[in-house]
């Protein structure tokens, strides 16, 4: 997370539109970055995001 709160894409490093506060418990989350379009599941404890799960979007050839 950075210092306002939003959770932080792990694999861009972009800022994505989730909020959360250091209370926050998220498990099995998805998390999407508008950035680099890829979805992550997450689980968020304590405000240390741990990655279980990463799907890379698909590009057209």
């Amino acid at each position: 997370m950075d210092k306002n709160g939003f959770i932080i894409c792990p694999i861009c490093k972009g800022k994505t539109r989730q909020k959360a506060t250091q209370e926050t418990y998220l498990k099995n989350f998805p998390l999407f970055c508008p950035k680099c379009k890829c979805q992550s599941i997450i689980d968020l404890i304590e405000g240390e995001v741990t990655v279980k799960e990463t799907a890379y979007r698909q590009t057209k050839e």
